[in-house]
């Protein structure tokens, strides 16, 4: 088993790396970003917020 940093600084990481939980994070995030952005600017209402955080699920790591 390789060590988080090991995992972090590899070219081809393992499956279920930081890297990796890190970017389907990242992907999952934008969403919620956008409708929060668009929420406070009183661009949308509450529920296209609400939908976009229903998506975000805690993966095992």
């Amino acid at each position: 088993m390789k060590t988080p940093i090991i995992q972090l600084l590899s070219r081809n990481p393992a499956p279920g790396s930081i890297r990796q939980i890190r970017n389907r994070y990242a992907e999952k995030q934008r969403p919620v970003m956008m409708y929060t952005g668009e929420y406070t600017s009183g661009g949308r209402t509450m529920e296209p917020f609400l939908e976009a955080s229903m998506y975000l699920m805690p993966e095992p790591i």
